[in-house]
């Protein structure tokens, strides 16, 4: 459900969600029920956090074993990371395919946006150009 109320339907055809959530914090709940919603298109294969503040870990047990089967992307760019869904921890963008996978979408150092966050950005920018990788 949206802020407005409006309820999004199922879309067979969805392959990318991205959520920007104008700096609110979601919940643990937040971020599952997004990640349910994306596993009912058979095609869903990414869902991207922007502008919002995520729990530092999600249980793994809430975590749909669709999601960990199908190996569903979940980044959260500001904090140059990727959930992984074994372990329900956030990982930092180390190896050359995470780093490329966060630099895909545009990629956004915003003044609204912690000094912590910025930092992060700076480093994945860094990596990306040290490991030749594009930036969008």
């Amino acid at each position: 459900m949206l802020q407005s109320g409006l309820c999004l339907p199922t879309l067979s055809t969805l392959e990318k969600l991205l959520v920007n959530a104008k700096a609110a914090e979601l919940t643990e709940e937040n971020v599952i029920g997004l990640l349910k919603y994306g596993v009912q298109s058979r095609r869903f294969k990414e869902l991207w956090f922007y502008r919002c503040k995520l729990p530092t870990s999600i249980s793994p047990a809430m975590i749909p074993e669709t999601a960990r089967s199908r190996n569903i992307k979940v980044h959260w760019p500001e904090n140059t990371s990727q959930l992984d869904l074994r372990s329900g921890k956030w990982k930092q963008a180390e190896d050359i395919q995470t780093i490329t996978e966060l630099c895909s979408n545009v990629v956004v150092i915003n003044n609204e946006n912690s000094q912590e966050s910025q930092k992060s950005t700076i480093e994945l920018l860094k990596k990306a150009s040290r490991h030749d990788v594009r930036i969008h």
